[in-house]
C-alpha cells in the first residue's frame, strides 16, 4: 500500500461515494508458471462508512441498507491491500443525488396509471452525472 493511500484515506468522511481498488486473494489450480502473477485486482464502490476493525483496519463500504430493521450490507477491504481510493462525490453531492433520483422516482410512480412506458429524459439523465 503507498503512503499516498492513507492520506487519502485521512481525507474521507463518512457518506462520501468512492471507488476502492484493492488486491483479493485468491485461490487457483494450475502450473508453476501459471502462478507467477496470483494479484486479483478488485474495484469496490460504495458510501464510506469509515475505517474499522480491533486486530486489523479495514475501508467499510455500504453496498445495500435493509430499511425495515436498519441492517446495513457492506464491504470490508483491509486497508493494507488497498492500492488505490477515489472519491466521486462528497456526501453532500450524494445526500444531492439521492434527492434527484427520489423525484424521479415520485414521477415514476404519479405517472405510472396514465402512461405504459415512462422515458427520462435527457436533461434527467444528465442530472445524475
Amino acid at each position: 500500500m503507498a503512503g499516498g493511500v492513507l492520506e487519502e484515506l485521512k481525507k474521507l468522511r463518512r457518506g462520501d461515494f468512492v471507488f476502492v481498488w484493492w488486491l483479493d486473494a485468491s485461490e487457483m489450480r494450475g502450473t508453476l508458471n501459471e502462478h507467477e502473477s496470483p494479484e486479483v485486482h478488485v474495484c469496490d464502490w460504495g458510501i464510506f462508512l469509515g475505517i474499522m476493525g480491533r486486530e486489523k483496519r479495514h475501508v467499510v463500504l455500504s453496498s445495500s441498507l435493509v430499511e425495515e430493521d436498519k441492517s446495513w450490507g457492506a464491504t470490508r477491504i483491509p486497508v493494507d491491500l488497498i492500492v488505490k481510493v477515489d472519491c466521486a462525490w462528497s456526501r453532500d453531492e450524494v445526500q444531492k443525488h439521492l434527492e434527484e433520483v427520489k423525484n424521479l422516482r415520485r414521477r415514476v410512480y404519479i405517472r405510472r396509471y396514465k402512461v405504459q412506458f415512462y422515458r427520462l429524459s435527457r436533461e434527467d439523465v444528465d442530472a445524475l452525472k
